[in-house]
């Protein structure tokens, strides 16, 4: 039972030390201001929070013992010292992909959509303007 309870002690570190690189990231591609960053850090503190009770309280109905917090902190430091550059950089790839898809998103739309919209809008415009010039359906003085 507290061999069990160890080991998922040991992989909430790990989800945690995920959760907090997946955070710096976040902050680092985005330059977020102090405010946004402070608000970033409570909604970390949140989720570590919740998965953290969750699944103590799933594995050992949520008895908090000394080797439940060595547990925790050494899962979290081993996953520092051996896994986060790694997940650090799948992060960042991950980052610049979503990057290069919304670019090429946003020059497809704009190329298939709203160029087209607009350039059409000006040839209406330009055709309504014609009508009403060749149909003379400007009001005169007299009319005002």
């Amino acid at each position: 039972m507290q061999v069990s309870s160890f080991l998922t002690a040991l992989c909430i570190g790990l989800i945690l030390g995920i959760i907090f690189d997946l955070f710096r990231v976040i902050r680092t591609t985005f330059h977020l201001h102090i405010i946004a960053t402070s608000i970033l850090d409570i909604l970390y503190w949140i989720i570590a929070l919740v998965i953290a009770f969750t699944l103590l309280i799933m594995s050992n109905w949520g008895e908090f013992r000394f080797y439940i917090f060595i547990g925790i902190t050494l899962g979290g430091g081993l996953y520092y010292k051996f896994i986060s550059r790694y997940m650090m950089q799948l992060f960042f790839q991950v980052v610049h992909v979503g990057n290069v898809f919304v670019f090429y998103t946003n020059k497809v739309v704009n190329n298939i959509l709203i160029k087209p919209i607009l350039s059409l809008t000006k040839i209406f415009l330009w055709l309504l303007r014609k009508v009403k010039k060749c149909c003379n359906f400007q009001k005169t003085k007299d009319e005002l």
